[in-house]
């Protein structure tokens, strides 16, 4: 397992997924959140980026970081159509933000929501996304991108004006997977939605 002269993690998917396999705890830990993401040019582009979050936002760079396609460079999805699949110019970054303040009021304004439109008002897509809301919730994990930008408005100007701001190179997508604590960051993982597939996983394994 080795590093380039940024930082960027270099390994193929064959070599990933046997780590997955063999040791997953260090496949996380000593190097899925070390290096630098593939979508940033220099570790110096993406130190910049958590910066911009975190002064944003009010939560600790060391608490923030990256996953899926944009961290190693290809999909881990389980989705059959994607899986193995090269990061694009259309890859969405997704952020993982651990912070139990930011999670509860986060989640608080989205209950409050939830209470006012009721799962059993609702059909379809809808209520498809409230189920997988639940889900998330029992992981304490929270996704907002599909609901009201109203219910999380300074969020949600965060993930746009810094998504502006093309660290990257060029403007990408920034969506947040908002968890309580570590422990729900690392050893648990909320369902993907109904359009991303059906079965579980792990934290980092998203785009």
């Amino acid at each position: 397992m080795n590093f380039d002269a940024e930082g960027h993690i270099v390994i193929t998917p064959r070599q990933l997924f046997q780590l997955a396999i063999d040791n997953p705890t260090r496949l996380v830990d000593h190097y899925l959140i070390k290096g630098a993401p593939h979508a940033f040019p220099s570790y110096a582009t993406y130190g910049e980026f958590l910066h911009a979050v975190s002064e944003r936002i009010g939560v600790h760079p060391s608490n923030l970081f990256l996953r899926g396609s944009c961290q190693i460079g290809f999909s881990i999805t389980p989705r059959v159509e994607k899986v193995w699949m090269a990061m694009d110019a259309q890859s969405d970054l997704d952020l993982a933000i651990v912070d139990a303040a930011y999670y509860e009021r986060i989640d608080q304004e989205v209950i409050r929501w939830e209470e006012r439109n009721r799962a059993d008002r609702i059909r379809g897509k809808a209520a498809e996304r409230f189920e997988s809301r639940q889900r998330d919730r029992f992981y304490n994990c929270c996704r907002v991108d599909d609901l009201p930008t109203h219910l999380y408005a300074h969020h949600a100007e965060v993930m746009q004006a810094v998504s502006g701001m093309k660290h990257c190179g060029s403007r990408r997508t920034l969506k947040a997977f908002i968890y309580r604590d570590w422990y729900s960051a690392f050893e648990v993982s909320p369902r993907p939605s109904p359009t991303e597939g059906s079965s579980a996983q792990h934290p980092l394994r998203a785009g």
